[in-house]
């Protein structure tokens, strides 16, 4: 029989001081991918705060 696994994810939102972190990087050019290395996140959670 087949071990049940369950998952559980969790959205975590950017505090203030990484908000303006991300601002500062978008009008620096920065795409992304590279912002997200530069701020240590995962490159979906910067998407959700770009759109």
């Amino acid at each position: 029989m087949a071990e049940e696994v369950n998952l559980h994810w969790e959205i975590k939102e950017l505090e203030d001081v990484e908000l303006e972190e991300l601002k500062r990087l978008l009008r620096e050019g920065y795409i992304i991918r590279d912002r997200a290395e530069e701020m240590g996140k995962f490159k979906g959670a910067i998407q959700r705060h770009t759109v």
